[in-house]
Order: structure tokens, then sequence, then C-alpha cells
């Protein structure tokens, strides 16, 4: 243990896939840490997003491993919703993820019935990218545990961006091939922190990132236009917005192809 830094267990933590093993072979380092310490490290050493691996239940795991040592020190309650709350936002925030879980493992189970159900209709059952699932890390583990021939996303490319901070880059790495439709929309955050529907091109959504991370990946569905006038009444009318949203994607797509020569 002497010839072993902080840095180098915590590492090593990060790549060993069987951390309860792992654990107990570093009894003595790991003895003086806090479950928030233990946890933290654990998050970095994972693909999922760390909301992910709350709502995958993938903490209790690691809860299960250190508690079985029997010597860490299991700080208290408070010291779990810390280490829960290193994710991306507050307590409150993880509190409201956690208590989703119950209601993510019946859509689990409603989903892959529902895939079941499809096969030999040709019918592929969609789950779009929004609310909890705006997090694609978490949409990918959900839609992966259904049939493979029946499963796939609506990747509505605001929510990623708006509400979990992913580039379409990311995106796209999450779901990959599970991707068979895809919304396209523009829009700003005004100063109130309320977003603002735009015409194409007028907002700061990464569009033609999207659709270029999009042809790299040899997509060949559908890039469809979502205007929620009936929700937001103050939106221009369709006919303006549907013409200009031809003209702005022909245009985009064109750019993509040449810059692809």
């Amino acid at each position: 243990m002497k010839d072993k830094t902080t840095d180098d267990l915590r590492q090593a933590l990060m790549a060993e896939s069987n951390i309860d093993s792992y654990l107990r072979e570093n009894q003595p380092f790991f003895a003086g840490q806090s479950i928030a310490e233990l946890l933290a490290v654990y998050y970095e050493r994972t693909d999922l997003s760390k909301a992910a691996l709350v709502l995958a239940g993938k903490v209790s795991e690691v809860e299960d491993a250190i508690a079985a040592i029997g010597t860490v020190t299991l700080e208290s309650a408070d010291a779990i919703s810390a280490a829960r709350s290193l994710y991306d936002g507050s307590e409150a925030d993880v509190q409201s993820a956690v208590s989703n879980l119950a209601d993510l493992e019946a859509a689990e189970e409603r989903y892959c019935a529902l895939c079941n159900y499809a096969r030999n209709k040709n019918v592929r059952v969609l789950v779009e990218s929004c609310g909890l699932f705006s997090d694609t890390a978490l949409l990918g583990y959900f839609v992966r545990k259904a049939d493979p021939q029946t499963r796939g996303v609506l990747w509505d490319i605001q929510h990623p961006y708006r509400h979990c901070g992913e580039k379409p880059k990311q995106t796209v790495a999450n779901l990959g091939d599970e991707i068979y439709y895809v919304q396209v929309k523009d829009s700003v955050v005004d100063e109130n922190g309320e977003i603002e529907y735009r015409m194409m091109g007028l907002g700061d959504l990464p569009v033609y990132d999207a659709v270029r991370e999009l042809h790299h990946k040899g997509y060949d569905g559908y890039l469809t236009l979502e205007w929620l006038k009936r929700w937001r009444p103050e939106l221009r009318d369709p006919d303006v917005i549907f013409y200009h949203f031809q003209t702005y994607m022909e245009t985009l797509l064109a750019e993509i192809e040449n810059d692809e020569k």
C-alpha cells in the first residue's frame, strides 16, 4: 500500500469491474473515506451520466459493496444524499429524480411489452428525448432493454441540449443507431429563463451540428419540424414557418454535403 498514491487507487477503482473485491483488497485506504467520496469516484468510472446512475439503481450497488466490508463509515443519510447530489443539480433535483425510479421501472415493463407486441407488425415504438429522457445516456439505457427489432428513439434536438447541456455529438454517441426519427426546431432562452421559439436559423440551437452528426452516422430518416402553435398561440402561422423550414433545411443539407467533399 505504501507505494500507492490516492490518485493511483482512485484511477484503479474507476477501471475495476469488481468493486467489492477491489475495496476489500485496498481496505486500509478506503476505510477512512465517506460514502460520498467513494460514490464520487464511482460516478467518474461509468459511461452513464450521474442522473442515469441514480435512476438505474447503480448507487445501491456501491453502497452494498461498501457495507459488506464493514470498516467504511457510512456517515449518515445526509452523506448519501450529498453523494447523489454530485451529479448535475441540487439535492432537490436528485430527490425528484429518485422519486421517479418506481415510475421508470413501471415504464420499462410497459415499454418492453409494447415492443414485444409490435413484433411482426411493421411497427417501431419510439421514445422521445424529452423530460426525464432529455438525459440521452438514460434514454439509451432504457430503450436498449427492449426488443431491438421494434424499439427506437425519437430525437428532439432541443431537450438534451437545453436541459442537459448535451452537444449533438454526445447525443448521437449515446443513442447511436437507436435514432429513427428527428424533430427539429429553433429557439433561444429569454431573460426570464423561458424558452422562446424562433424561425429556423434565428435561434441558437445547434441544428447544423445535429444534422451533420446524423449525416456522419448515416441517418436516412425524416427531419421534421415541430411547431407548437396549439400550445403556444403567439407563434407565427404554419404556412410561413413550414415554407421557411423547407428552404432552410435544403440549404443546410447542401452545405453539409459540400463540406464533406
